[in-house]
């Protein structure tokens, strides 16, 4: 018999408010790139030795959606989640290619129980960045939440490898700890 995941309701909110804080400064430090984003150097810099550089930017978001974005993470600083949720719609209303905005409502909507609504949130954030692996891995803990564990599963181990790509030890031992805890590795 396969162990149910451990996460409760408490403990999803918590980790998705601190999870939804880094994703906010992921967001807010890709909206402000050194001025030639695209130099080596920088890459560099922000890769582990070995690792492959990660793909350009696709490009920025228009400023208007930038602008709503800013304005929903002022929101969920304050933990109005009803109005950053309007202001991550909003952005993404103006611009529907902003990953981060999709994450970030996602989040919000996870941490007020809409796991369906937010599952479509963290799918698109996913597909229009596949190689970050915080979307991977929220989009793994909103398929627990909706019981669906051999989905997430699949999403787990996806954000599990990209953080090892990316030399994060840490969380590539937390989410390899999980996936065995609970008989899905």
């Amino acid at each position: 018999m396969k162990k149910i995941i451990k996460f409760n309701a408490i403990v999803i909110s918590t980790a998705l408010l601190s999870v939804l804080t880094s994703s906010v400064v992921f967001a807010a430090n890709s909206l402000n790139p050194p001025r030639n984003s695209y130099s080596s150097d920088h890459y560099l810099s922000q890769t582990p030795q070995g690792t492959p550089k990660p793909e350009a930017p696709q490009g920025t978001p228009k400023p208007d959606a930038i602008r709503a974005f800013k304005q929903g993470v002022d929101y969920v600083q304050k933990k109005d989640f009803a109005n950053a949720e309007k202001s991550f719609r909003t952005a993404i209303q103006i611009d529907d290619t902003f990953a981060e905005a999709h994450a970030n409502l996602g989040s919000v909507l996870a941490m007020q129980k809409n796991f369906d609504e937010a599952l479509k949130q963290f799918e698109t954030a996913a597909q229009i960045k596949p190689n970050v692996p915080i979307f991977q891995y929220f989009l793994g803990r909103v398929l627990f939440e909706l019981k669906r564990p051999q989905e997430a599963a699949v999403a787990l181990k996806k954000a599990r490898d990209l953080f090892k790509d990316q030399g994060k030890t840490k969380e590539t031992e937390t989410l390899n700890r999980i996936l065995k805890e609970n008989g899905l590795e």
